[in-house]
């Protein structure tokens, strides 16, 4: 057995488990066929494909996640508009716009809208060197991390760069480099404020190394090192900045077939600028497959990766499942169950005060458990309309830390 066949089944019997980053470079004449094919509507030159999104709307019984429950009627409803400039094969001019509608009954303070956008510019040189830039500016209004409850506004503006070089044989080798600045808005809470920017808001700055090498139609075998500093804006938050190092490697199956997705695995150094900062090394990244058998659908997810704390100055690990499983009634009827743990592991312990006013060391460790049966209705090709029960759960070895929200709410879903 050669060495990379031994490479290879060791991140098959390890990559369900063990995760990568990012792994999105797809060839030049791949992705502009892939544009022509999908994007069907065409104005003049240019080639537009919209997708509507209408979710959670409903009733959820604690929308902050919080520990007093907020009920209310709840909806969101978002578009996602791209458009294509294809030009001779050789460039590729992209516009993305996604603007979004978030709707509360009773809380009218949080009903919400904000817009991301995107421009891309993608060039073919000398039929083997492609050059790329690409600017984004987004914003959201969600729940942005499992350690928060609350809803708030998450906004990041930034820039990325890009040389590769194809091979004939669809092996590709290249350069990127990013600029991302990340901020976020604070959170009214009766009197209080939550000061979130000052404490999280930073400028990530990044460069990186990637191969892939097609292994079968359309598969990919992939490795990626790089290097990510991180600093933060405000000097109370100055303590935070660090550095961070990643390797990875994995499989990215075929965008259509049996198994879709990425198998992966990868290692992380993260490296506090402050001295006393607690610092990381192991393995970190995200894995996701879909597969397909007969009238079974199964989805498998796996996030593992360090994130940076707003009750610490340290970062805490999150270690993260997901699944689903999806069943075809009929050709117009799905029945599915999803299920997604998290687990939030801190570093350091926490000091807490009982209720004889002793002091006490707690190692705090958090779990999040969801579950969400649903039914689909297919109405139109493979647009269908669910309704779903949300049942989520979270609890903590920390005093005080247990809470619940149940949701019931209708869906739009674009892929039947």
């Amino acid at each position: 057995m050669t060495p990379l066949k031994r490479c290879l089944i060791l991140i098959l019997l390890l990559g369900a488990a063990l995760p990568v980053f990012g792994q999105s470079y797809l060839g030049f004449q791949d992705e502009f066929s892939g544009i022509l094919q999908k994007a069907r509507m065409s104005f003049g030159p240019f080639r537009i494909y919209p997708v509507i999104r209408i979710q959670n709307i409903g009733y959820d019984t604690n929308t902050q996640f919080g520990d007093n429950a907020i009920p209310d009627y709840t909806g969101t409803l978002a578009s996602d508009i791209n458009v294509y400039l294809p030009f001779r094969r050789s460039l590729m001019l992209t516009f993305r716009d996604t603007p979004e509608y978030s709707y509360y009954l009773r809380e009218r303070d949080r009903r919400t809208f904000t817009n991301s956008y995107a421009f891309e510019a993608k060039y073919l040189l000398l039929s083997r060197f492609v050059v790329f830039g690409r600017y984004h500016r987004d914003s959201h209004w969600r729940r942005f991390s499992t350690e928060l409850g609350w809803l708030t506004r998450d906004m990041a503006r930034g820039y990325e760069f890009g040389l590769f070089y194809e091979t004939a044989r669809k092996t590709f080798l290249g350069l990127t480099g990013t600029w991302n600045k990340q901020s976020y808005e604070d959170v009214q809470t009766g009197d209080s404020v939550i000061p979130l920017a000052q404490t999280l808001n930073r400028i990530e700055k990044s460069g990186a190394f990637e191969f892939y090498y097609q292994i079968f139609n359309d598969g990919f075998f992939f490795t990626k090192l790089g290097v990510t500093d991180y600093r933060f804006e405000h000097a109370e938050a100055a303590g935070r900045d660090a550095r961070s190092y990643e390797a990875d490697a994995g499989i990215r199956f075929p965008l259509l077939g049996i198994i879709r997705g990425t198998l992966s695995l990868g290692y992380k150094k993260f490296v506090p600028r402050a001295a006393g900062t607690q610092s990381f090394s192991g393995i970190v990244g995200n894995t996701s497959l879909d597969i397909r058998l007969g009238r079974f659908s199964v989805r498998l997810g796996y996030d593992r990766n360090t994130v940076f704390s707003y009750f610490t100055d340290d970062t805490y690990l999150q270690n993260g499942y997901s699944g689903s499983i999806s069943f075809y009634l009929s050709r117009i009827l799905r029945l599915e169950c999803a299920v997604n743990y998290s687990a939030m592991d801190y570093p350091r312990p926490f000091i807490v005060v009982d209720g004889l006013g002793e002091t006490r060391s707690v190692r705090r460790l958090d779990q999040q458990l969801s579950i969400a049966p649903s039914l689909v209705l297919r109405v139109f090709r493979q647009t269908g309309v669910g309704l779903t029960y949300g049942s989520a759960r979270w609890i903590s070895t920390l005093p005080g830390i247990e809470r619940s929200r149940d949701s019931l709410s209708i869906f739009l879903a674009t892929q039947f």
